[in-house]
C-alpha cells in the first residue's frame, strides 16, 4: 500500500526525531532500530523504507539534529542576545534533559 508523500514525510521526521532523542540519551550503541521505531508508534518493518540501515539513520539524524541546533542559536541570537542562549543552555532543564539537549555533548560520552 502506498501512503500519500505528506504521511511518509510525517513518518520519516518521527524516526529522525525519535532516533536523536534516544541516540543523545542512550548513545548509538545503547538502543536498536525496533526501540526507535517503537518509540515512533511504528512497527520495525518499514524502517528500511526510510533508510538503508542503522547506521544510514545515524548519520541523517546528526545532520538534521545539527542544523536545527544552529537555527535554535541563530534565532535566540538575533532575537535575545548571546546572554539569553547561555541561560538556555546551562539551565538545569537543559543539562538534565539529554534526549532532548546539546548533541555534542550527549554523544561526546557515548
Amino acid at each position: 500500500m502506498r501512503y500519500p508523500p505528506e504521511e511518509t514525510a510525517a513518518k520519516h521526521r518521527r524516526i529522525l526525531e525519535q532516533a536523536g532523542r534516544l541516540f543523545r540519551e542512550r548513545g548509538f550503541a545503547g538502543v536498536s532500530v525496533g526501540e526507535i521505531m517503537k518509540a515512533t508508534g511504528l512497527t520495525h518493518g518499514p524502517f528500511y523504507n526510510h533508510f538503508a540501515s542503522k547506521e544510514a539513520l545515524m548519520a541523517e539524524a546528526l545532520a538534521d539534529l545539527s542544523s536545527r541546533t544552529q537555527a535554535d542559536f541563530d534565532r535566540i541570537l538575533a532575537e535575545q542576545g548571546i546572554a539569553a542562549y547561555l541561560d538556555l543552555y546551562l539551565s538545569r532543564r537543559h543539562v538534565d534533559g539529554a534526549g532532548a539537549g546539546c548533541l555534542m555533548t550527549a554523544l561526546s560520552a557515548a
